[in-house]
């Protein structure tokens, strides 16, 4: 049985190397994989999530390492599709702010009715990373840093329900 780490801290971790099996348990540590991925992105993000939980996503290094990424490139795309987007409406999210400044580069869209009740949350970058959690509600995470094959299968989902989903238009400010 392949050995399993739970890593606090996923500083030393590179996008296409192979690791143990690594996983992360707290959001804390969902965070901090999530930072190490997005922190090394150069093309592409995709997020599919319930709720962009803040307690992983809404901290100032992952608005830092965002902010980072989408300057990389006039390419960058971060895309993300969202369940429920109720509460960061009424909440705020630091990713909502950085969509306004980068509206080209950072899209929103809610998810297709149809798959509501998908019940997993995952991160994909550059088509090679990946931070999947099976049940949205928990924080027990899977993190590859080379997972070609299943971020293949994640775009394909992800992008069969962008296409069916709409923007989030509560999110949209107007500048006058």
């Amino acid at each position: 049985m392949p050995e399993t780490l739970y890593p606090d801290d996923f500083s030393e971790y590179l996008i296409g190397e192979n690791y143990p099996l690594l996983k992360a348990d707290s959001s804390a540590s969902n965070s901090a994989a999530a930072l190490r991925l997005i922190s090394q992105a150069r093309r592409t993000i995709d997020i599919f999530t319930h709720n962009l939980d803040p307690r992983i996503l809404d901290t100032p290094e992952i608005s830092s390492a965002v902010s980072d990424f989408v300057k990389i490139s006039a390419n960058s795309r971060l895309r993300i599709l969202i369940c429920d987007p109720s509460m960061i409406v009424k909440r705020g999210h630091r990713v909502i702010e950085l969509s306004r400044k980068y509206s080209s580069y950072i899209t929103f869209r809610k998810t297709n009715d149809e798959f509501l009740e998908t019940p997993y949350s995952f991160l994909t970058v550059d088509s090679t990373g990946l931070l999947y959690r099976p049940h949205d509600y928990e924080y027990n995470a899977i993190v590859d840093f080379n997972a070609k094959k299943a971020c293949q299968q994640h775009h394909e989902f992800f992008t069969d329900v962008w296409e069916l989903s709409e923007p989030v238009s509560e999110l949209r400010q107007l500048y006058l």
